[in-house]
């Protein structure tokens, strides 16, 4: 059996062995005990190259350049990655979209505002026009000497959370890049390749349009649906509409990958093929009514003796539940979550667990 030796990076080093213990804990309380902290000089290469500072002549030696003390990322740091944007707005509007990354630390540096986290899936390093993606190297904290310099730049203090890429939510169209990067993980490269042709790899371009389409394919009405927008009703497409929706996106993604792109694949019969995939990665099945009004009547009310109910009250109570179901590719504003049956007949006695009836 051959192994594989990798040599350590010499200008890399284990900040317990330069720091003070006062100036080691000062700099752990901006993330927590967990990060491995390391000392390099402010240009190392193992620095994401937004993050090298801008300030350092690029002409110094390495023995002149100042030291930083930064947190290593990536599989030998727990999958420890950092999110950069250049504004506190896309931070708030980032942190906005994703509940469980409201308590991530928050630092700063050279001009961006650094999200750090933990995640199961971690895709290249990504230098986008207004944001970036470290998931390697060294990610600078503070400057490694006792001066006068700005220690560090905190936003928000805490310990970095561990979230599911396949949760994440992106801004567009950057959400594009990492959605790409992550479907490719699991159906493999989106073209396969013979000695004498270029085909597509229908796996991977089902799961890529159905994500990047916001579609579901509801069983009860045969039928796809699509969800333009989160807080929005979903909308049903006939076949024609979904077909002309799928040969319209493939067109585009020919028109952006045009050296790659088998453009002859985009003929009615493979659209078909694509269609008939899509309908069972996007399979769902919706409640229907009878399960939507047993779920009501499992969850909406309790038995009290003595108690009763009008049925007027019960339908503002249904309308007012219905109402505020939110609207998901998945799930209809009129349906409810499948539930075991309910005697419906004994509810004479019962009254809703809604305290406005």
């Amino acid at each position: 059996m051959n192994t594989t030796s990798i040599a350590p990076n010499l200008d890399v080093l284990p900040a317990e062995g330069i720091l003070g213990p006062e100036r080691l804990q000062q700099i752990r309380k901006l993330l927590g005990p967990s990060p491995t902290l390391v000392v390099t000089s402010a240009l190392n290469k193992s620095i994401s190259q937004p993050l090298r500072d801008a300030e350092v002549p690029g002409d110094l030696s390495s023995t002149n350049q100042p030291l930083i003390v930064g947190a290593k990322c990536g599989v030998e740091a727990g999958n420890l990655v950092v999110v950069g944007f250049k504004t506190k707005e896309a931070v708030v509007s980032f942190l906005g979209s994703n509940a469980r990354l409201t308590s991530a630390p928050v630092t700063g540096w050279n001009g961006y505002f650094l999200i750090w986290f933990r995640t199961d899936f971690l895709p290249a390093d990504q230098e986008l026009d207004s944001m970036f993606w470290c998931s390697t190297g060294v990610i600078p904290l503070a400057w490694a000497d006792e001066s006068d310099k700005v220690v560090a730049q905190v936003v928000q203090a805490g310990s970095p959370p561990a979230v599911r890429f396949n949760e994440l939510t992106w801004p567009e169209p950057e959400s594009g890049v990492f959605r790409f990067q992550y479907l490719r993980s699991i159906y493999g490269q989106p073209y396969l390749a013979t000695k004498r042709k270029r085909t597509l790899n229908l796996s991977f371009w089902s799961g890529w349009l159905i994500d990047r389409l916001g579609l579901v394919f509801d069983t009860r009405l045969d039928a796809f649906r699509r969800l333009r927008e989160p807080d929005s009703k979903s909308e049903t497409l006939g076949m024609g509409a979904a077909t002309e929706l799928v040969t319209g996106a493939l067109q585009q993604s020919a028109q952006a990958d045009q050296r790659n792109f088998p453009v002859a694949e985009i003929r009615p019969r493979r659209i078909q093929e694509l269609l008939r995939l899509m309908q069972t990665m996007a399979a769902i099945r919706p409640a229907s009514e009878v399960e939507g009004v047993e779920g009501y009547f499992s969850m909406g009310i309790v038995e009290r003796h003595g108690a009763s109910i009008t049925s007027e009250a019960l339908w503002a109570d249904w309308i007012a539940l219905v109402s505020e179901t939110p609207s998901t590719p998945g799930h209809k504003q009129d349906e409810l979550t499948p539930a075991p049956n309910t005697d419906t007949h004994s509810t004479t006695s019962s009254r809703c667990k809604n305290p406005a009836l």
